[in-house]
């Protein structure tokens, strides 16, 4: 649903979640704050657990999935997904991606204040109705 199906071909090597991490910890004079440069260098740990398939086989994902890059093709009757930066890691982590996607933005457009419990509560509605969607109870 989320991501390519497509078993990763061993001549075109895709880049893992880890080695995307490890991009952003060695830029010097990060723009990133100091607090979120610490948490991206200890989630390079977690990443290699996932590239070594601690949940599930690599994919090819799309990499910035969110509600922008999904269109309808009214022709074909299906969802089309556009724009993919491409990488490899196991299906969860594109989901992941698209939950916390525009949060923010959404909280700013409805009118409400940005903050964590706004932040959880619109996360949970996206789980609810995602769940729904496909079938599948709804887990936090």
């Amino acid at each position: 649903m989320l991501n390519c199906q497509l078993p990763l071909p061993l001549d075109q090597p895709a880049p893992s979640h880890r080695d995307m991490l490890l991009e952003i910890a060695r830029q010097p004079n990060s723009a990133l704050p100091s607090d979120l440069l610490r948490l991206v260098r200890e989630s390079i740990s977690l990443a290699e657990e996932l590239d070594n398939g601690a949940h599930g086989g690599s994919s090819w994902l799309h990499g910035d999935l969110h509600p922008s890059n999904i269109l309808w093709d009214g022709q074909q009757a299906a969802w089309r997904v556009i724009d993919p930066k491409g990488y490899r890691g196991p299906q969860v982590m594109a989901l992941g991606r698209y939950l916390h996607n525009f949060l923010d933005n959404v909280l700013e457009s409805l009118g409400q204040s940005v903050s964590d419990a706004a932040r959880e509560v619109l996360l949970k509605e996206r789980v609810r109705v995602l769940a729904r969607e496909i079938g599948r109870p709804e887990v936090y």
